[in-house]
């Protein structure tokens, strides 16, 4: 008798019970109706909830589930397949564990594999259906494929919004949705949005205030005014930006030192030979790239995404006579440093998102930007974040460690200490420049050729903002210790980038409405 309970007990999966059997028959049948369209009904309620809350309740509704249930069916059928019976025979929970171990293993390989095949085709490619609109459509399929339901019809509603009115698939008919939407909300409208490498992109203008801006998911690359300051309308060489840092990088030009106004002309500004250089990592609308095209400089741009790259051309005005190299900008300099040309600026400005890809800010490869500079040149590096956190220390140490002399500067006055001690958070960005040379240096006047007959360059070329830069050296520090290297000082800075990157996600709230992230 005991025998044969013990016999009824060993079949089936997680449960190991025909109730058990009967539950996961059940979820199984459910996957392939819960699949589609949820979490598209939460957004705007959870963005309330913030950066960390809004996410973990909305994937906690949404993506867990499925996953778990996903996971337990797949167990349970490789349990009740029984391949030889050895292991449910000889221990029923081992068996148990094995499968549902093995398919969350698989699950999580897979995983890398998809997100490998997409980075590889996803830029190459319009296709629908590799954006993540279209493969909700395919994962959808697959579910019905795999674990056929009953229940199946009532997936046709959410299927039919989908098609007709969710606003977040890329078709026609929605983007005119899309557009008549944020118009009415927000005073936006949408021109252009792909997904690609670097994550979502869009180009939106605002019809009020008469401004465009590029986004990369839940960050802004750059922007531009559509129409000039009132009395210049037909004056500007080149379009007049947003935002004041991108003019910043571009005073890497008005650098001088003992050696460089010994090339001085007549007239108090550099003399041109006509072959000046310059490297761009990072083009974002291409603000700095173009000013530099402008005053006639060779410009090689290294732009990782080649949607960037399409939007900065389509929409942004980047003239055509440049180089572009649409590649990693760590194997660009890597093949660079032995065999490519030597320039007399470099312009870095990678930042995104409230975060910096942390292989371009190492001291391996900053040394090598400072191999590809000729030598009388100088460097503008961008970093946005939080001044109080340890990962702006450790960056700023990092340049330092390569460039001994450098200036810092913010692109707005720091706030006063009221308002820094009720934020308790310092989030600007910063523009560090640096030369070759071990002696200090300065920045000459501006003159009307620098200016580019251009608004924003007057007020905000040469930089204002200095930062002291005891603010980079922790308590108890001496000289430039502590460098970001490869290894475990990245996965540091990596874990420090979260805070900046939730008081980056907090500022952004406050730049464009929430309407407008909320539906791309």
């Amino acid at each position: 008798m005991r025998a044969e309970k013990r016999r009824s007990r060993t079949p089936g999966s997680s449960g190991s019970s025909g109730t058990s059997r009967k539950i996961f028959r059940r979820a199984r049948r459910l996957t392939s109706v819960r699949t589609k369209e949820i979490s598209s009904l939460l957004k705007a309620f959870f963005y309330y909830y913030g950066a960390i809350k809004g996410p973990v309740i909305t994937e906690g509704l949404t993506y867990y589930p499925l996953l778990y249930l996903s996971i337990s069916s797949a167990a349970q059928t490789l349990t009740t397949l029984d391949l030889g019976g050895l292991l449910t025979r000889q221990n029923p929970i081992l068996a148990n564990f094995a499968s549902g171990s093995g398919c969350f293993w698989l699950f999580r390989n897979m995983e890398k594999v998809a997100a490998s095949f997409l980075r590889d085709h996803r830029p190459a490619s319009a296709s629908f259906f590799l954006n993540r609109s279209g493969l909700q459509y395919v994962l959808w399929a697959l579910y019905v494929l795999l674990s056929p339901s009953k229940w199946l019809f009532l997936t046709v509603p959410a299927l039919l919004h989908s098609a007709l009115w969710n606003v977040h698939n890329p078709l026609f008919h929605t983007t005119a949705l899309l557009n008549s939407t944020l118009q009415t909300q927000s005073n936006y409208q949408i021109l252009a949005r792909r997904d690609s490498l670097t994550g979502y992109l869009s180009v939106l203008d605002n019809t009020k205030d008469r401004f465009r801006i590029l986004r990369c998911d839940h960050s802004i690359l750059g922007g531009e005014w559509l129409l000039p300051p009132r009395g210049r309308e037909h004056e500007s060489k080149v379009r007049e930006p947003v935002y004041a840092v991108f003019v910043m990088l571009e005073a890497v030009r008005l650098i001088e030192t003992a050696e460089s106004t010994q090339d001085m002309g007549d007239n108090g500004t550099p003399a041109k030979d006509g072959g000046e250089t310059a490297l761009v990592i990072g083009l974002g609308v291409g603000t700095s790239a173009t000013a530099l095209i402008a005053h006639g400089i060779n410009t090689t741009i290294v732009e990782i995404d080649p949607v960037v790259y399409e939007f900065a051309q389509q929409y942004f005005g980047l003239p055509p006579n440049h180089t572009s190299v649409i590649e990693d900008a760590v194997a660009f300099v890597a093949a660079a440093k032995t065999q490519g040309p030597r320039y007399n600026y470099i312009i870095h400005d990678v930042f995104t998102g409230g975060a910096e890809p942390a292989a371009l800010f190492t001291v391996d490869f900053i040394s090598s930007l400072r191999d590809l500079l000729l030598p009388k040149g100088t460097i503008a590096i961008n970093y946005g974040g939080d001044l109080f956190t340890p990962s702006a220390r450790l960056i700023v140490r990092t340049i330092k460690e390569v460039f001994p002399v450098c200036r810092i500067f913010r692109e707005i006055a720091t706030p006063s200490p009221a308002e820094l001690s009720s934020k308790k958070r310092d989030f600007t960005n910063l523009v560090v420049f640096c030369t070759k040379s071990d002696k200090p240096f300065s920045f000459r006047n501006p003159t009307e050729d620098d200016y580019l007959e251009s608004h924003a360059r007057r007020n905000y070329l040469r930089p204002k903002y200095e930062v002291n830069q005891e603010l980079f050296q922790a308590e108890g520090d001496e000289g430039q210790t502590g460098v970001l290297r490869a290894g475990e000082a990245m996965r540091m800075l990596e874990k420090w980038q979260e805070h900046s990157a939730l008081g980056h996600w907090a500022i952004m709230r406050t730049v464009i409405p929430d309407k407008v992230w909320e539906n791309w």
